[in-house]
């Protein structure tokens, strides 16, 4: 064999190894492309799972927060209608006829004398003269009085306020169903 003849089979050799190294160099960048690839995709996939999960919890948040002030805005307003109610009750009575008023205090003056030896009275002006035989003192009430025991220890709230607001705190489930039915 001759130089030209060994020369050509190395060449031929180093070709053929040359085609070897690039077929392979190009298998392994496909196969890397592809893992590349897939990672990608599964990375796509798993950030597309966590914006979707969180925009869910963003809207569930938001749903919840919205359903939170809806209840805050109707308790207010039902707090509102209930604080109408009794002041429209407060205007009422404070219009009512002189035999009206008369009446409603001799009532409350007997609830007063059942549970108290009563010393001394504190009435609105326009009152003064229902409680005849007490020592009576004047302060501007919307009705009803203030009665003290003989020894000035205890002291009794019959004014038209104060029952009104015992009303509130004692009937006020009753008061909200008959407002806002059965709430």
């Amino acid at each position: 064999m001759g130089l030209e003849a060994v020369k050509e089979e190395i060449i031929a050799s180093a070709k053929k190894e040359g085609e070897g190294i690039l077929a392979k160099a190009e298998a392994d960048v496909k196969e890397m492309a592809q893992r590349v690839k897939r990672e990608i995709d599964e990375h796509r996939a798993k950030l597309a799972k966590q914006v979707t999960d969180e925009l869910r919890s963003l809207r569930d948040n938001e749903l919840s927060r919205g359903r939170l002030e809806a209840r805050k805005a109707a308790l207010e307003a039902k707090s509102q209608l209930i604080k109408e109610v009794f002041g429209m009750a407060r205007e009422k009575l404070s219009h009512e006829s002189k035999e009206q008023r008369k009446k409603r205090t001799m009532h409350l003056l007997d609830i007063a004398q059942g549970g108290l030896s009563i010393g001394s009275v504190v009435a609105d002006p326009q009152d003064k003269q229902l409680f005849p035989g007490f020592e009576v003192g004047s302060a501007d009430l919307n009705g009803g009085f203030l009665v003290k025991d003989k020894e000035g220890k205890v002291s009794l709230d019959f004014t038209y306020d104060a029952i009104l607001e015992q009303v509130k705190e004692k009937e006020l489930g009753a008061i909200a169903k008959i407002l806002f039915g059965g709430v």
